[in-house]
């Protein structure tokens, strides 16, 4: 009875076959037969090698033959084939029956599990890949952060163990991204908003290296609630793209040239002829106050004019570099189109007629370099799509349309604010738009035009965390949309702030040392200290200005220098004067600010820009005396 109990349950549940020690089948339950695809008949009789897969190296089956005719169980994973060829496994046991000493047959026993090692082999063949992708992958967790697992890659580059990952998160390796505006940004995923995120920032290695980094997130919450993050390391690309940026605005820069020479001809005729009158008079014996005034304000306005000009030439020609993504800042987007426009104006034809639609404050986190930069090239390339003649329309609004970015084809949803430039030239078909991002496409022939690459729009504008679109019409025109985040608006910013002469405060006979290369410079800030009280000692040479220092270092309260000099430039003077006196107090003079590093220096040290402002230069001469 116990025996028929055994036989009906194995037969439930188990694939039973009996054979004989040469491998001859004696029996098949009906299990067997329908899993292998043959029936009892074609079975019996038939040597066990008929559902041999071939999977299975020969030693394999040489190791299971000598353990089962030792008379010991064999128990293994099997890989099988049926009829039809197809492959199909089984947890196997063989048991040897013995009449004393002699095995008369094998009874074996097998256990279908094939779903089960396919599901282990994919999740083999997915972790292969994903440690053998040349992309650096991240998992962590949705509610915690923490990673979950890193790839090979990823943990090579960026130089940490699983086990220091597993109590880390992505802000520990992103040091520009800030924790509520990295869960800001993956909301719209836990939400099922948005499918997917992509953004550029940096990550920093264990060593403290940084390296740029294109992101694309996703939210898994089917079998485990996690988010999965592609990264691709991007520093060359990052590296190209900045190259092919500064190419480009040397070449828009060639065409500024013409125009911005126009305009200092005008300034400059402005200032030597109302010099002249004021000179012709004075010679005369004609003083008129009132006229003397207001042939000095127009000269002030004139050179103010052509500080702008300067100011604005040397912002759009210098080079930047990709950790300008980290330096971003609060700006006024209207006065930063504006400060665009009024540098176009010398280089688009009078023919092209520009409206403006820029009345209201708007405020965003950028860099100014670079947005100067997207809007004179797009201004340049609806110029180039114009042919010279139509008219361009430059606005700022906020966004409120749904669609997707023309670049990233991502969903727009969030607060931007957008800056469209429109124009009515030829436009384009949709099969070019398409391609307009692509790296290298121009829709222009060879030599003809000079503004800049959409695919160099598209790497500036996610930078930002923006988006563009791109809508065109053949023979109709084009509107480029720049979307940027939108900023909360300061309470009080310095413009907003009533700006009042500054007063100066008395020098009291204080002694001031005037270093300067260019003799006209260092007779003018002598002439304008020694109004208020102050006694200038002006050095043309660097070197003859350190030796005074040297002599005269007790009664000098203030060093006033040039930065860029043959000798002994502003900063390597001042390092000399700072071994003699830790003290020093110093004002370096420069036309190019941010090229002034001011790290090997002292705190009494202090950087402004040339022209000088006189209202700023006294508040910073008595801030370091006082």
């Amino acid at each position: 009875m116990r025996s028929k109990y055994l036989e009906s349950a194995l037969n439930k549940h188990c694939m039973v076959t009996v054979a004989l020690p040469d491998g001859t089948i004696l029996e098949a339950n009906d299990n067997f037969c329908e899993k292998s695809g043959y029936t009892r008949e074609e079975l019996v009789g038939q040597d066990h090698r008929l559902v041999n897969s071939g999977f299975h190296p020969k030693e394999f089956f040489e190791a299971l033959w000598a353990t089962v005719l030792n008379g010991d169980e064999f128990t293994g994973e099997v890989c099988n084939k049926a009829k039809d060829g197809s492959l199909w496994w089984s947890q196997t046991t063989i048991v040897p029956q013995c009449d004393g000493d002699k095995i008369i047959r094998f009874v074996t026993l097998r256990t279908d599990i094939t779903d089960r090692i396919l599901a282990q082999k994919n999740v083999d063949r997915t972790n292969k890949i994903m440690n053998n992708s040349l992309s650096e992958i991240f998992m962590f967790d949705a509610e915690t952060l923490k990673f979950i697992d890193v790839n090979y890659g990823a943990r090579k580059n960026i130089g940490y163990t699983m086990k220091e990952l597993s109590k880390m998160t992505p802000m520990d390796i992103k040091p520009y991204l800030p924790n509520d505006e990295f869960l800001k940004m993956i909301e719209p995923l836990r939400t099922d908003h948005n499918k997917i995120q992509t953004f550029e920032t940096k990550n920093r290695r264990k060593d403290g290296s940084e390296y740029d980094v294109e992101v694309h997130l996703q939210h898994m919450n089917e079998d485990y609630n996690m988010f999965v993050a592609v990264i691709l390391d991007i520093t060359d690309r990052k590296r190209q793209q900045t190259e092919l940026l500064q190419s480009q605005k040397m070449t828009s820069l060639g065409e500024l040239t013409g125009g911005i020479a126009h305009d200092f001809n005008n300034v400059l005729g402005s200032i030597l002829g109302f010099s002249q009158l004021m000179e012709m008079q004075l010679k005369k014996g004609e003083y008129d106050k009132e006229r003397m005034l207001k042939y000095i304000d127009i000269i002030n306005s004139s050179g103010t004019r052509a500080k702008e000009l300067v100011s604005n030439m040397m912002s759009f020609s210098r080079k930047t570099s990709s950790d300008d993504t980290t330096k971003y800042k609060l700006y006024d987007l209207s006065k930063l189109v504006n400060e665009s426009l009024e540098l176009l104006s010398s280089v688009l034809p009078s023919s092209i007629v520009i409206t403006k639609h820029i009345n209201t404050r708007t405020f965003i986190k950028s860099n100014n370099i670079k947005l100067h930069q997207l809007v004179m090239n797009l201004c340049i390339n609806a110029r180039d799509a114009m042919k010279d003649v139509g008219h361009l329309e430059v606005g700022i609004r906020p966004y409120s349309r749904k669609e997707s970015c023309s670049s990233c084809a991502e969903s727009i949803r969030g607060e931007y604010v957008e800056l469209y430039i429109s124009d009515d030239g030829e436009g384009m078909p949709p099969k070019i738009i398409q391609r307009i991002f692509d790296p290298f496409f121009s829709t222009k022939t060879v030599g003809k035009g000079s503004g800049m690459g959409l695919s160099i729009v598209h790497g500036i504008m996610h930078d930002h965390g923006g988006h563009v679109v791109v809508q065109s019409v053949t023979d109709e025109g084009t509107t480029v949309s720049l979307l940027f985040p939108k900023c909360e608006q300061p309470e009080c910013t310095k413009d907003d702030q009533l700006q009042n002469a500054y007063e100066p405060m008395p020098g009291k006979g204080r002694e001031i040392l005037i270093v300067d290369d260019e003799e006209m410079i260092g007779q003018f800030l002598s002439e304008l200290v020694r109004r208020y009280d102050y006694n200038p000692v002006y050095k043309q040479s660097s070197l003859h200005a350190l030796q005074y220092y040297k002599e005269n270092h007790e009664k000098i309260a203030v060093i006033v220098t040039d930065q860029t000099m043959p000798e002994l430039t502003g900063v390597a003077l001042t390092e000399q004067m700072t071994e003699i006196n830790p003290e020093v107090n110093v004002i370096i003079c420069s036309g190019n600010i941010d090229k002034v590093d001011m790290s090997t220096l002292n705190r009494q040290c202090a950087v402004l820009p040339k022209p000088l402002n006189m209202d700023d230069f006294f508040q910073e001469l008595d801030n370091l005396i006082h």
